[in-house]
């Protein structure tokens, strides 16, 4: 149930471009310096990871490098240390929370059974500094064995946010899910049952 609402999360922010429009905002302040835009990409990567599986979310920014490779040069290395951000970032990100890998919730249900219980935000507090770490590693990393040759990338950061009613009842219901999901241990309310909210919202509406 963890990982279905997950996925109906996942599904319904492609289908209304939430996925995009928050990649482009949070792309915003990273510039045009070709380390920035590196180190960008890989933060919203891991911030999506968090709450998608890794593989929705590689195959989702892999669409959204593309037109970001165009704009580089074909004998730049930074073309390679882009398209290897994405995946290594949704690794990485999916760490963070229950929902960003399959191997957490098996571990989560492993211990649950063992009458050890971590809540959603528990496990983000716990695993957060491990991913921030290991993000800025490979980053440092992809830098040094792609060194850009580029001074500049210039980003295309047009577009905006969809405001039908249907895309507005999902905003609702992703933020009010995220928002549960972290605030598990004062409320009490088990994070599968909270991943319901948008399988039965979002199916309703």
């Amino acid at each position: 149930i963890l990982f279905l609402g997950g996925f109906v999360l996942a599904d319904a922010a492609v289908k209304y471009s939430l996925d995009r429009n928050l990649t482009r905002i949070l792309l915003r302040p990273f510039g045009s310096k070709p380390g920035a835009i590196l180190l960008g990409l890989m933060v919203v990567t891991a911030l999506l990871s968090a709450f998608m599986s890794n593989t929705a979310t590689t195959a989702m920014m892999m669409t959204v490098i593309l037109p970001i490779i165009a704009r580089i040069g074909k004998n730049d290395p930074l073309r390679i240390g882009l398209a290897l951000s994405i995946p290594f970032a949704a690794n990485i990100g999916g760490i963070t929370t229950p929902i960003g890998t399959p191997p957490n919730a098996v571990v989560i249900g492993a211990l649950s059974q063992q009458g050890i219980t971590i809540p959603f935000g528990q496990w983000m507090v716990l695993a957060t500094p491990l991913v921030a770490v290991a993000l800025i590693f490979a980053w440092f990393m992809l830098l040094k064995m792609f060194k850009p040759e580029a001074d500049n990338i210039e980003l295309d950061m047009s577009g905006k946010f969809n405001t039908s009613k249907n895309a507005i009842l999902l905003y609702i219901a992703f933020a009010a899910t995220v928002l549960f999901w972290i605030t598990e241990s004062f409320h009490g309310v088990k994070s599968a049952i909270i991943a319901l909210i948008p399988v039965v919202f979002l199916t309703l509406t």
